[in-house]
Formats: structure tokens, C-alpha cells, sequence
């Protein structure tokens, strides 16, 4: 197939390759459950179901973290959003809680923990375990200065007793709840960048 004008946009006079237009594409930046790191008695690792478990014991000292750096092809500037992939056993959500700080290259330390609710479910649940998607509807904003390969650090916290207070109430589910995934989907303008450590 030959190029036509509006493909060959997708390649800058330096040669880079873009997406032509205001195109872009999502993708994932994945974090297995059994690979995250735990922290407090109120989470366990289930090994047989390659899987974590909060416990209804869990409060905002037991967690699981990890860090994701964001990519070259991350649109610099645009909504990231942290979701969890679980199985949804009950016609309810569990007060699933991530807390991140956002960690600017050439900038002083980020020391304080945002908190936002991650509860809001992308499918319906009838009946059965159903592998749910729980999300953030608002993202993540990013920080005026954010850039390439900066850091998000994230904590994952089920609040039983609402202790952060962003949700409505005590988590309804009185059973242990499992987690499959962590992943952050994040919008994508290139293949990479330009230079080594600039967009």
C-alpha cells in the first residue's frame, strides 16, 4: 500500500514517527498481582490462585505497592488512570483505595500520599465470579512540569472501616477479596522520543 498524504503526517521532518493528526492509542502498564510487594498482616499471597488477598481485617497500614515509570510514548501532559482487575463474588464493590505520589525528574521529592477511590466498575455483575475491572473515573491528573520517565508511586489499600474517608461508608463486603492486577492505562502520541531523556 503506497503512503497518501495524511499517513505520511505521521512522520515529523526529523524522521520521527507519530500518530498523524490528533490520534492516539491507549495501552497498559501491568503490574501482576502475585509480583506486587506486600506491606501489613491484613493481605496475604495466595499462591495456588496466583492471586493477593485483603482480608476483612485490612486497613490503610496494609498494602501492596509498586512504582511505574512513565514511558517515551506517554502524551505528555494527558490523564493517566489506575484501574484493578479482580473477581467480583457479590452484587457490591470493596472500598478499594490507591494512593500515588507523583515523582518529577529534576524536582524535590514528593512526600505526601493522594488518595482516590478506585471502585467504580466497568462491567455489570448478574451472578457467579465475575472478572471485574474497578477504575478511577477521573485519572490521574498529572503535576504542571510532569515529563517523561517520571515516577508514580502507587499503594493499593482495601479501607474496611472508611478511614479515608472517600468513600461512602464501610466496605459492604464481609468476606475476603481477592486481587488479579494492577495496570495504569496510559495515552500514547509516539513510538518513543525524540532524545534520550526529552519528549
Amino acid at each position: 500500500m503506497g503512503l497518501d498524504t495524511p499517513v505520511s503526517r505521521a512522520f515529523e521532518n526529523d524522521g520521527t514517527l507519530v500518530m498523524p493528526g490528533d490520534a492516539t492509542v491507549f495501552d497498559d502498564f501491568v503490574g501482576p498481582a502475585i509480583s506486587l510487594r506486600i506491606s501489613g498482616p491484613g493481605l496475604s499471597a495466595n499462591v495456588t490462585e496466583s492471586t493477593l488477598e485483603f482480608l476483612t481485617t485490612a486497613d490503610l497500614s496494609d498494602y501492596v505497592y509498586t512504582n511505574v515509570q512513565l514511558t517515551h510514548r506517554w502524551k505528555v501532559g494527558s490523564v493517566i488512570y489506575p484501574h484493578i482487575h479482580y473477581p467480583q463474588i457479590i452484587n457490591a464493590q470493596p472500598n478499594f483505595l490507591v494512593q500515588y505520589r507523583w515523582q518529577k525528574l529534576g524536582g524535590t521529592k514528593t512526600t505526601a500520599w493522594t488518595s482516590l477511590k478506585c471502585n467504580t466498575p466497568v462491567f455489570t455483575y448478574a451472578a457467579g465470579s465475575l472478572n471485574q475491572i474497578v477504575h478511577t473515573p477521573a485519572g490521574i491528573t498529572p503535576p504542571p512540569g510532569a515529563a517523561i520517565s517520571d515516577v508514580l508511586q502507587c499503594r493499593l489499600l482495601r479501607d474496611n472501616a472508611n478511614a479515608s474517608g472517600v468513600f461512602a461508608g464501610a466496605d459492604p463486603i464481609n468476606a475476603v477479596v481477592s486481587l488479579d492486577s494492577f495496570d495504569v492505562h496510559v495515552e500514547m502520541d509516539t513510538v518513543g522520543s525524540r532524545t534520550e531523556f526529552t519528549k
